[in-house]
Parts: C-alpha cells; structure tokens; sequence
C-alpha cells in the first residue's frame, strides 16, 4: 500500500508540473483545472499523499517555471487544493469543502498580492488600469486607420473608463466571489471525473434545490445596519463599501434565481434546447438577469418553491 501511494502521488505530482507549465505557456486561463489531480488523489490515497504531490510539484516548479511562477502556483493553489483535499478525503459535506477551500483561496489570494507587491513592486489596481490603458491603444491604432471613426473611438474610451472604475471598485467583492467560484467548480468537475474513474465523491446536489439560508434578510437588514454606522466614522470610503455590499446580494440573489429558473424549467419538463437557450439569453440580456435577481429575492422572502422545511442543497 506505500509503494502504490507514493508511486500514485509521484505520478500526480508529474500531472501536476504539465498543468504549469501549459498554463504558463500555452493556456494561460486553465490554471483553475491545477488542483483536480491533487483532490482526486486525496480521495484515493489520502490528503497527506496529495500534500506531498503538491508540495514536490511546487518545487519542481519553482526550478523550471523560475521564482515567480512557483509562487504563483505554491501560494495561490497549493492550500487550496490541500484543504479541499482533506475534506474530501474524511467525505465531509461538500458544502464544507467548497467554504473551507473558498477561504483559504481568498487568503491565499490576498497574501500573494501582498508579496508581489513587497517584492515585486506590482499593485493590483495600477495592473488592472494598465491593461486597459493597453487594450485602448490597440483599439486606437486600429481605428486610426479608418476616417470616420472618431466618434466610435470617444464611446470606446468611455467604456473602458466606465469599466475600469467599475472593476476597481468592486474589487473586493469580485475577489470574493472569485474565491467561492474556483472552488465550486473545482468540486463539480472533480466529483463529475471521480464517477467516471470509479471514485466515488459525494455529489453537490441538484442546484434547482439551492436556497439562501432562511435568516438571509435578518442577516442583510444587520450588514446594512452595520454600513451605515461605518459610513458615520468616515473611517472607508462609504461608497465602495456600500457598492460591494450591493454586489454581493446581486450576485448571490441572482443564483438563487437560477435555482428557481431550473426548478421551474425541471417542473414543467422543459427540453434541453430550451433550457440551454433560456440561460444564454438570461445572461445576455440585463433585463432577464435583473428579473432573475427579483425572483430570487422573492424565493429567499416568499419560498416559491416551497423547499424551505425540505432537506436542501
């Protein structure tokens, strides 16, 4: 049983350095797939074997890839995948899992902008504006070689202005958000894996059965409560702390809307091809999406579905 551990946890910690380095050099936006090898293996021979895995990954890495990228992978991935791992491994509830993996990520998250920053002189916010201070040239350069583009030119950098104070104003809660989401998919894909390579890993649950916990609109009518004094402090800018607020209940009504989109599409036995096409255009259209929201505003108060006394997702 040790040999075929360590001879498992070696062949993972290899998979494991592919997925760098084609993340590094071919596709840069697979990163999130990284720690599946990892949870698979912690399924199979235990978290402490996939520790092991990512750890010699992380330093192989770190010989290959150069400093930068080994941090990159060691600090933003490897707890992530460790912690999840070991949850994963003792068949806790995925909900744990995906919680436990989402802080763990946001820390990690935090603590390699700080050490880019400390040692690399990078700030987030001042990348973010120059990335799209770059993509406007491009977009410059090619309308400059048209006549009559002027006015199309003024609406681009309008956008890119509205977008850019967007993004660095809720920053905070895209982070956030960003941290729950690579964790949820990472589950999702690693359970829909385990099933085809006889792993069994218990399954989130049907979404169209996901509800916000019931105490949702004490908890808002607190947080607002809460904003508003720290507003009176002038202690942070009131109004970012205000918009990110306002974000995150967007965001986590809007999925809450989808659940009971499925729900309804599930109950009155809808086809594939309307399911697929009613998602595309709800995330499309801001209207369907505003609506959405709404709806699952009106679920979380009214329980449309009538789950609320049902075990739920």
């Amino acid at each position: 049983m040790k040999t075929s551990r360590l001879t498992e946890a070696a062949l993972i910690t290899g998979i494991l350095v592919i997925f760098a380095m084609v993340g590094n050099f071919v596709l840069p936006f697979i990163d999130f797939i990284y720690p599946l090898p990892a949870l698979l293996l912690a399924k199979r021979q235990g978290y402490k074997a996939a520790i092991m895995a990512l750890t010699s990954a992380g330093l192989i890495i770190f010989t290959i890839l150069g400093i930068q990228m080994g941090l990159y992978y060691m600090v933003l991935y490897t707890p992530m995948a460790a912690i999840m791992g070991y949850f994963i491994s003792k068949d806790k509830k995925p909900y744990m899992a995906i919680l436990a993996g989402g802080a763990t990520y946001l820390i990690s998250f935090i603590t390699l902008l700080l050490i880019m920053q400390a040692f690399m002189g990078i700030n987030l916010v001042d990348y973010i504006r120059e990335t799209f201070v770059e993509s406007l040239k491009i977009q410059e350069s090619i309308f400059s070689k048209f006549d009559g583009m002027s006015e199309q030119l003024q609406a681009t950098k309008s956008m890119y202005d509205e977008m850019t104070n967007a993004i660095v104003l809720l920053l905070p809660a895209i982070i956030l958000f960003s941290s729950i989401s690579m964790t949820v998919v990472n589950y999702i894909v690693v359970e829909k894996m385990g099933k085809r390579l006889g792993v069994k890993i218990i399954p989130l649950g049907d979404f169209s059965y996901f509800r916000l916990p019931g105490n949702i609109s004490i908890g808002i009518l607190i947080i607002l409560g809460g904003t508003y004094l720290i507003t009176k402090t002038n202690f942070i800018n009131s109004d970012a702390l205000s918009a990110n607020i306002l974000f995150v209940f967007q965001i986590l009504f809007f999925i809450q809307g989808l659940a009971l989109v499925k729900f309804l599409m599930n109950k009155y036995k809808a086809s594939k091809i309307i399911r697929i096409l009613l998602m595309v255009i709800i995330f499309l259209n801001s209207t369907l999406t505003l609506a959405v929201t709404f709806m699952g505003l009106g679920d979380s108060l009214f329980d449309i579905r009538k789950i609320k006394n049902n075990s739920r997702w």
